[in-house]
């Protein structure tokens, strides 16, 4: 297989350092689009990933990362996957930013950002997953919410230290927010309110990892492991670039493993014990976030 044909958008790529409070906070996003129905616009005003979609914002107080999945399944009916996704990320933008109102959560952010965007009448129809993450600079506090099969990863000494389960209605079918035509009958409620909230205390050298699941369909949690556990995140100096190219190294091996068709996927194992044959990797839109927390020891 010939790397080299690979194509990833180090533009794309958003990082952020800063040192507030007790805690400092990088984070970086590296992602791959797979073929579309839908031709790229020659202008276009976000990171083109295809019908993922990402955030990584931050103000004096909250680091905001969160990844989206537009369902594919919209463009069987020609509507482009992608404007739903990052019409939730306009929506939350607007929200975080105007956030000094009322106290953040990432419920909070999305459900007002999900019933701005049914409002707006910008999108005809569309569903996704959410994945967001805010991480508290003062107090350590990482609140989460995740709602279908994107998801993150905390890494801590080596170790898997919690994974987000997936939510999911059956095989393949994610939970996902969902604006429906008009003429369209849909016996799904699903909302913001049913994605799984939870807080963690993160530690100095944490590392989260956010993801949609064209990333855990197509590496084992372990290879994720095994990929970070060789990087070096000892020099503040270099801790921004090690994190770049951490999160394009992940991106890069789940896009490889995709495109197998001979290995047990972690796709091909979920697959299976739903009672379905698949072999290989599924191949998708492939989005990651990386986020490593960094301790501001204050003498």
């Amino acid at each position: 297989m010939n790397v080299t044909r690979l194509y990833f958008r180090v533009a794309g790529t958003k990082q952020f350092a800063r040192y507030v409070h007790k805690y400092a906070a990088y984070s970086s996003t590296s992602f791959q689009k797979k073929k579309s129905h839908f031709p790229s616009p020659a202008t276009l005003d976000h990171p083109d990933a295809g019908e993922d979609a990402f955030i990584n914002l931050r103000n004096e107080n909250y680091i905001l990362n969160a990844v989206f999945d537009g369902v594919g399944g919209w463009a069987n009916v020609g509507i482009d996957p992608s404007i739903f996704s990052w019409g939730l990320v306009r929506e939350i933008k607007k929200v975080f930013n105007n956030s000094d109102e009322f106290q953040p959560s990432p419920l909070t952010l999305l459900s007002k950002a999900y019933a701005a965007l049914k409002k707006s009448n910008t999108v005809e129809a569309g569903s996704s997953t959410a994945c967001l993450t805010l991480f508290n600079c003062g107090n350590g506090k990482l609140h989460s919410l995740n709602l279908g099969d994107s998801g993150f990863l905390i890494l801590r000494n080596g170790a898997i230290h919690y994974a987000s389960p997936a939510q999911v209605l059956q095989f393949n079918m994610p939970y996902q927010l969902a604006i429906y035509p008009r003429n369209y009958r849909s016996a799904e409620n699903i909302g913001p309110k049913m994605g799984q909230a939870t807080v963690h205390d993160l530690k100095d050298n944490d590392l989260v990892i956010l993801a949609t699941d064209g990333i855990f369909d197509n590496i084992e949690e372990k290879s994720i492991l095994d990929i970070a556990g060789v990087v070096d995140f000892s020099s503040l100096s270099n801790v921004q670039k090690c994190l770049d190219d951490l999160a394009m190294r992940i991106c890069r091996q789940a896009v490889l493993n995709s495109l197998d068709t001979k290995w047990e996927s972690p796709f091909a194992k979920t697959a299976k014990s739903f009672g379905f044959k698949f072999q290989g990797g599924k191949v998708d839109d492939t989005t990651i976030t990386c986020l490593l927390i960094k301790s501001k020891n204050y003498e």
